[in-house]
């Protein structure tokens, strides 16, 4: 892993190494198989974008507004680096994406000091509200259930319940159902982050 050297000026590239390393301490190491080609500025939309899935190649697209500010960059950033941990390009479980949602808000807390982002849009919204309470009381309870597979889709149903007994059985199976995006298709990204400005 790298260090970063805090007396050197924070980069893109500085903040993502940052954001992957609390990321895997999280939620368990990255499948490195997958080369991380960079961080882009593209649309109005952060994503996951894979290059070249035969040469495993994944990057992540920030939107032009995100890129101007730096606290709704760390925000869609921290975010979007969840998903290099074990990309699928046929798209993520909802835990994956519950997951997302907790950790940009614990490094915007950790970081920037910023209150908490509760997602409003259908799926995020039901993702982050069944994790965020286990994960508020042991942040580490995903990567034990990483060991092997690493791959969020392919924990099993059984393992991820004893994790999170609070969970009825058909949360359980939400959780690891395909996400259904309710942006998918959309070039623009609905609402704002006021908490965000500066």
């Amino acid at each position: 892993m790298f260090s970063i050297n805090s007396k050197l000026p924070w980069t893109v590239t500085s903040r993502l190494i940052d954001m992957l390393e609390m990321a895997q301490e999280m939620f368990g190491p990255r499948d490195e198989f997958w080369t991380i080609t960079g961080v882009e500025v593209v649309g109005k939309r952060a994503r996951i974008w894979f290059p070249n899935v035969s040469r495993r190649e994944i990057a992540i697209h920030l939107s032009e507004r995100d890129s101007r500010n730096l606290p709704a960059m760390c925000h869609s950033l921290s975010h979007e680096v969840v998903h290099l941990l074990s990309p699928d390009p046929g798209g993520v479980c909802n835990l994956e994406e519950g997951l997302a949602c907790y950790f940009s808000n614990y490094y915007m807390k950790e970081k920037f000091n910023r209150p908490i982002v509760r997602p409003s849009w259908s799926g995020y919204k039901e993702s982050y509200e069944l994790v965020a309470p286990r994960l508020d009381e042991d942040a580490k309870c995903v990567r034990r259930l990483r060991n092997v597979p690493l791959a969020f889709s392919r924990i099993p149903k059984d393992a991820l319940a004893v994790e999170f007994p609070a969970l009825a059985a058909k949360d359980v199976e939400f959780l690891l159902t395909r996400f259904k995006d309710p942006l998918k298709g959309c070039n623009w990204w609905p609402g704002t982050f006021p908490t965000l400005n500066g």
